[in-house]
């Protein structure tokens, strides 16, 4: 009876989960309750539902029958099988016969109910049924159609609240949906409520906890609580507050900025020095609010006094005995034609020729003047002899130079002064007997461009140029050359059209995966008014490529001078190109200037195509272009080759999320990436550079074995903001090495990765 009576339970567990089978309700060890789905219970070893009728077996009924051909799901409602062979007609049975009751099938979380019979023969009221509700968003069939929590959205994008961003609709609990960048949500992307206007936890309210509007006394008056720049709060009415009643700090002895600091940043108090003659002192403050030394005049320690005949800086002006006419014609006492104003004896003003005087020495200077009084001038002094010349001064005669001394006419101080400014001529134009002197000659410099390092030396007119920079005695420049370099130092790279690409007949070629470099400088406007462009009336260039076969192709353009805008686009062939044809969709720039522009573009067949690469507006300049399969750096198989030093430019744009490294990065990487090998011939230290378009947030990995990035990542960078650039430095050793880009979030965008060695 055991037996059978488990055989028939055993019937009914398959019976309930007719959608899985009667092998999924039975474990292969036994089982516990916590292994049985919900509405189930473990039952000698087997998940059964609750409330499982239990039906006698008194050897009348082993099995439940099914009729023949039925489906299985016939074997789930049993109303006609008997369940007690001694059940008599007319609705009266034998007591303590069971038999299920109730609507409906066992699906999802609905039950058939249970009847027995009771001691008057007549079975009793339908218990355990459970009949179908509302769906909830809780996981199970509540509805029991087979479906689970269906017509709720879930997975359809949302935005979370606040910063937090895009994510995809989720369950909150059985009543309530929520976005997945929401607190508590499986993206969850909100962080610890900061005062900076945003709602940081996305509760929807900002800056909350804060006091953020509530009244406040500043130190400048009252006003309101507010966030600072740094995340603090401040009065609005304090010196950093948006409505500062402080003023800039001066020199006063008053607290201007209210930051109850006086004079602060003027160094009052400090020592210092006054003015020519005016001796040491100390800092302090002016009548106009900034600062003098105290020894200075006007300074609360200034020995300054008004100016006297006695041969020195009596105000500290720096002159000495000005203002008192001192060198005017004077009518002297001597016998002579006059003298001038001097300084006498005890601080008076005398004529040179009074006794006492200078001219009573009958000493005579080369002034032009009757100093001894013996009506001639300058007697005895050698002037009119010849004299040779010096530097650019010519040959002249001696005369009387500004200081009573004798010069030669032409020369510096002269009264036919011939000197001028130094130039870099190898010219003495300043007649001091030195050439070229005091402009940095033999100096080191850098030249631009390639031409690197050199000495100053002469340039053209009279200025000074790099030894090495174009038309110097050491010139390094070089024919341009299609080399991303500024080979002829001019400051440009790749002009005059040195990469080629000028029509259709010169189209550059590529090659797939392999970067080519292109630049506009020097080329015509081709093609200014594309179909799929509008107008574009800078100079364009023509590259040419093979697509194999029908699919997605990744092009990518990246401006290599950050204030270059390039637009592009692609044709079925380059007459069509001529023409204005576009293939697909048009592709204008979307990214702001200096940024990489890439499209994923859908090719419905193989063959030529031709790429024109333009600028918005009349813009030009270099670029890197890079084209190929969208399978390239997929995944480990297919990553794409990266030469240290080297480019490439692509995007993650309609590409898988393959690889995550938050171990390495501090943050998920759960975005679009793409995979990159480096291979060192030897160690050597290299630099990583991302740069992103504009919308997207980088993420930059570094690792030894591409099969397991997380295990193996040995450095990874996460840029701050969308639109940021991410670089590595890192010391690698001799090997193969793995590259990865990808994003904290699910957007993916253009990029320009840059390897370097670090000397």
């Amino acid at each position: 009876m055991r037996t059978v009576g488990r055989a028939v339970r055993l019937v009914w567990v398959c019976v309930w989960l007719w959608l899985g089978g009667c092998a999924s309700a039975v474990a292969p060890d036994g089982c516990v309750d916590a292994d049985c789905p919900r509405g189930q219970s473990c039952v000698d070893g087997v998940c059964a539902p609750d409330e499982t009728p239990v039906i006698p077996t008194d050897g009348a009924l082993d099995v439940l029958p099914v009729p023949d051909g039925a489906p299985l799901d016939a074997a789930v409602d049993p109303v006609d099988v008997a369940v007690d062979a001694g059940q008599p007609d007319g609705g009266e049975c034998v007591p303590g016969n069971t038999r299920l009751c109730g609507e409906g099938a066992t699906i999802g979380l609905c039950r058939r109910g249970m009847q027995t019979c009771g001691a008057d023969g007549f079975f009793g009221p339908c218990m355990g049924q459970v009949e179908p509700t509302a769906e909830q968003c809780n996981g199970a069939d509540d509805d029991c159609d087979s479906r689970v929590d269906e017509d709720l959205g879930l997975g359809e994008p949302c935005e979370g609240v606040g910063v937090c961003g895009p994510g995809v609709v989720e369950c909150r609990n059985a009543r309530d949906l929520r976005c997945s960048s929401d607190p508590g949500g499986a993206d969850d992307a909100s962080a610890a409520e900061a005062c900076n206007g945003l709602d940081d936890d996305c509760d929807g309210e900002t800056d909350e906890d804060f006091g953020a509007g509530d009244a406040c006394e500043g130190r400048c008056g009252p006003g309101t609580i507010e966030c600072d720049p740094v995340g603090a709060t401040v009065c609005s009415t304090d010196p950093t507050g948006s409505e500062a009643a402080g003023r800039a700090e001066i020199c006063d002895g008053v607290d201007n900025d209210c930051d109850e600091a006086v004079d602060e940043g003027f160094a009052v108090g400090e020592a210092c020095a006054g003015p020519f003659d005016c001796g040491a002192g100390l800092l302090e403050c002016d009548a106009n609010g900034a600062t003098r030394c105290s020894s200075a005049p006007g300074g609360s320690t200034s020995p300054a006094s008004p100016e006297v005949c006695d041969g020195a800086d009596d105000d500290c002006d720096g002159a000495v005995d000005e203002g008192l006419g001192l060198g005017e014609p004077c009518e002297g006492a001597l016998p002579c034609d006059g003298g001038v104003f001097e300084c006498g004896p005890g601080g008076r003003i005398i004529c040179s020729t009074d006794p006492g005087g200078s001219a009573e020495d009958g000493v005579e200077r080369c002034n032009g003047r009757d100093d001894d009084c013996d009506g001639v001038s300058d007697e005895g002094i050698e002037l009119g002899q010849p004299c040779p010349s010096l530097g650019q001064c010519p040959a002249s005669v001696t005369a009387c130079g500004r200081d009573e001394e004798i010069v030669c006419a032409t020369h510096p101080g002269g009264p036919m002064d011939a000197s001028a400014a130094e130039s870099c001529d190898g010219l003495d134009e300043d007649c001091d007997g030195r050439i070229d002197e005091g402009l940095g000659l033999g100096d080191p410099c850098e030249a631009p461009g390639l031409c690197g390092a050199g000495v100053f030396e002469c340039g053209e007119a009279g200025g000074t140029r790099c030894s090495s920079a174009p038309g110097g005695s050491a010139d390094a420049a070089l024919d341009e050359d299609c080399n991303g370099l500024d080979d002829d130092c001019d400051g440009r790279i790749d002009e005059g059209g040195v990469c080629g690409g000028e029509a259709c007949a010169g189209a550059i070629p590529i090659e797939p995966g392999v970067p080519v470099l292109g630049s506009t400088l020097g080329l015509v406007n081709d093609y200014d008014r594309a179909a799929c462009l509008g107008e574009s009336n800078g100079p364009d260039q023509v590259f040419a490529f093979d697509v194999p076969a029908m699919g997605p192709y990744v092009v990518g353009v990246a401006p290599l001078d950050p204030a270059y805008d390039p637009l592009f686009w692609v044709a079925p062939d380059c007459p069509g190109a001529m023409r204005g044809q576009c293939l697909g969709d048009a592709y204008a720039s979307d990214e702001p200037v200096g940024r990489p522009e890439a499209a994923a573009l859908n090719f419905i067949r193989g063959g030529r195509f031709a790429l024109v690469v333009d600028g918005r507006g009349e813009a030009q300049g270099s670029f890197l272009v890079t084209v190929g399969p969208t399978s390239a750096g997929e995944n480990c198989a297919s990553a794409i080759p990266l030469a240290v030093p080297g480019r490439y430019v692509s995007t993650t744009a309609r590409r898988q999320a393959n690889a995550a490294v938050q171990g390495c990065t501090g943050v998920p990487t759960v975005g679009p990436d793409l995979l990159f090998r480096i291979e060192l011939a030897e160690a050597a230290r290299v630099r990583l550079t991302a740069t992103s378009g504009a919308r997207a947030r980088l993420a930059l990995a570094v690792s030894s074995d591409c099969a397991a990035l997380g295990d193996s990542c040995v450095a990874g960078a996460v840029a701050e903001r969308a639109g940021d650039l991410v670089e590595l430095e890192l010391d690698l050793e001799a090997g193969a090495w793995t590259v990865l880009v990808d994003h904290p979030v699910n957007t993916g965008g253009p990029f320009l990765l840059e390897a370097a060695r670090v000397e």
